[in-house]
């Protein structure tokens, strides 16, 4: 449990073992902040660190020339819930790694910053639903699973528009209810 304040993170936070749990006991007000020196990821969950869970945590990144994920997903059945990820390049990365559940969370560009809200990478059985992207950038997808991605469900988010979300045909993906609806999906050959 994590209660209320900024909690400045000056290196990478690299967690290791399984069933850590980053719960906020002040939705809204438990801020995790990258140093505006600090680069690599903010959090790192390893491949050892199964069923991970960040629930009601604001990660804010201020170095305004870091590329790395907020959060860099190694582990199987990672839980990121009611997280707000404020001013980063790249929020969340999952990594050749099953089972993540990204829900309902929102997703806050800072001016000239941002790549992917969401970028699956090799990573399967993944469930992406009920979260806010509306401020993702034009020109970069929302939710992006690569080729080697497969059986994700993207369903009932909010994005800002065209091609926001990129899935790859015959991987068995799916999506559904996202908004607005019928423009917000690109499907690749």
């Amino acid at each position: 449990m994590l209660g209320e304040g900024i909690y400045q993170i000056y290196e990478t936070l690299t967690i290791t073992k399984k069933n850590v749990a980053f719960v906020s006991t002040s939705p809204g007000k438990t801020i995790i902040r990258r140093s505006d020196s600090t680069s690599g990821e903010l959090i790192k969950v390893d491949t050892t660190a199964s069923n991970f869970r960040l629930v009601g945590v604001t990660l804010e990144d201020v170095s305004a020339t870091n590329t790395s994920a907020s959060l860099k997903i190694l582990a199987p059945n990672a839980t990121i819930k009611d997280t707000v990820f404020k001013d980063y390049h790249l929020g969340i990365h999952v990594y050749h790694t099953y089972g993540a559940k990204i829900t309902c969370n929102r997703f806050e560009l800072g001016a000239e910053r941002g790549s992917y809200c969401v970028y699956l990478e090799d990573a399967d059985d993944c469930i992406v639903s009920t979260n806010d992207f509306h401020e993702a950038l034009v020109g970069f997808n929302a939710v992006y699973a690569n080729d080697d991605s497969e059986r994700v469900s993207i369903v009932g988010n909010l994005t800002s528009g065209a091609n926001q979300i990129s899935i790859k045909t015959g991987k068995l993906c799916s999506t559904a209810g996202n908004t607005p609806d019928g423009t917000s999906v690109q499907v690749r050959p």
